[in-house]
């Protein structure tokens, strides 16, 4: 029986709107150039700053795709800030990574159905999750979940970057099964890739969930499709009651 359900982060329990990778980089870049001079660091023109950042980023980039891993952001930005002598503590890494990550929010949104549907799923037992491929250190996204109230509603919480493995790699799935203290087969996951999220938690044995996107994608791999999140109470119930059936049938 379904006991938990784990989730997708992007376009599946929040939406962006297209982003403009380089304006959006440009600007937080500026944001942290007047952070680090506030902070009385001695800094090169902006041009150089900015051209600096795009060399890390790249660098970060080509380095994790050749060893297959994820781009571990804050230890790339800490060792950035040693290199440069600028406050290189945890806690001021923390604050320049949020700073650097501030453009995007405007551009996100979670959709109305979102909220009502966990709190549903939470009322009627199940435990809920989060499993995301992201760069970004898992302190940037939990406060951006607490500021749209997801926070609370998604205990468990694993991204790539801290695991240093993405979707569809099983490791990074299983780091969720081990927290949420369950096997595969009492666990659905929803997403909105079939490449990723569809595939890896097909292999893991959980049931699969897709949530409908424009994307041209093999939909047959997923157990299960669904127009919006809120659909997904009813959905679970029905499968909760299938299963209840069934066993209930066999012990006859």
């Amino acid at each position: 029986m379904i006991e938990a359900v784990l989730f997708d982060l992007g376009d599946t329990l929040l939406d962006f709107d297209p982003l403009p990778r380089r304006e959006l980089f440009h600007s937080a870049a500026q944001a942290t150039y007047e952070h680090l001079k506030a902070k009385g660091c001695q800094l090169p023109s902006f041009e150089k700053y900015y051209s600096m950042h795009i060399a890390a980023v790249r660098w970060e980039y080509i380095w994790a795709t050749i060893r297959g891993r994820e781009v571990d952001s804050f230890n790339a930005l800490q060792r950035w800030c040693q290199k440069n002598n600028y406050p290189s503590d945890p806690e001021s890494v923390k604050e320049l990574i949020w700073i650097w990550y501030q453009p995007v929010i405007p551009r996100s949104t979670v959709a109305p159905d979102v909220i009502p549907a966990l709190q549903q799923l939470q009322a009627d037992g199940l435990r809920l999750g989060l499993v995301s491929n992201t760069l970004l250190p898992g302190c940037v996204l939990d406060r951006h979940l607490e500021m749209v109230g997801l926070k609370d509603l998604l205990p468990v919480r694993i991204y790539s970057s801290e695991v240093t493995y993405r979707k569809p790699k099983s490791v990074i799935f299983q780091a969720a099964l081990d927290k949420i203290d369950l096997p595969p087969s009492a666990c659905a996951f929803v997403g909105d890739l079939v490449k990723t999220d569809i595939k890896g938690a097909r292999r893991m044995g959980m049931t699969t969930i897709l949530r409908k996107t424009p994307k041209k994608q093999n939909t047959r791999l997923a157990d299960h499709i669904v127009e919006k999140i809120g659909d997904i109470p009813d959905l679970i119930r029905r499968l909760r009651g299938d299963r209840i059936a069934a066993f209930a049938s066999a012990s006859k």
